[in-house]
This record gives C-alpha cells, sequence and structure tokens, in this order.
C-alpha cells in the first residue's frame, strides 16, 4: 500500500474513531487519491484538488461496474 492510500485509511480511521459515518468521503476520497497516483503526485496540492472535483474523476457510484 503507497503513502496516499496509507494516509487515507488512517484519516478514515480516525475520523470514524471520532463518531463521524464519513460515509460519502470513504466512497470518493479513494478515487481522488488514484486520480492523484495517476497523475504521479504524491501529495495534495489546491490545483490537483480543483481539477478532481470540477470532473477530473470518475466514481463507481456515478459508473458502476456491470
Amino acid at each position: 500500500m503507497n503513502t496516499l492510500h496509507s494516509s487515507l485509511q488512517d484519516y478514515l480511521a480516525l475520523r470514524r474513531g471520532l463518531g463521524f459515518k464519513m460515509n460519502d468521503a470513504g466512497r470518493m476520497l479513494p478515487g481522488f487519491v488514484s486520480f492523484l497516483e495517476a497523475r504521479h503526485e504524491s501529495y495534495i496540492t489546491a490545483q490537483s484538488a480543483l481539477e478532481w472535483a470540477q470532473g477530473g474523476f470518475k466514481s463507481e457510484a456515478q459508473h458502476p461496474v456491470q
């Protein structure tokens, strides 16, 4: 597991441990991490987050596997 995916799992576990459900984040953030990896980025930037949020991503919820 790479650093971004590991960090994401740690983040989600922490927030869930604090009582947050993190349902939407748990579905969407792995896609964001994959987006960053595809661009060979090792950390999050505002520019990357904006590009992803403006449509540079595919969500399983939006495009279910058949």
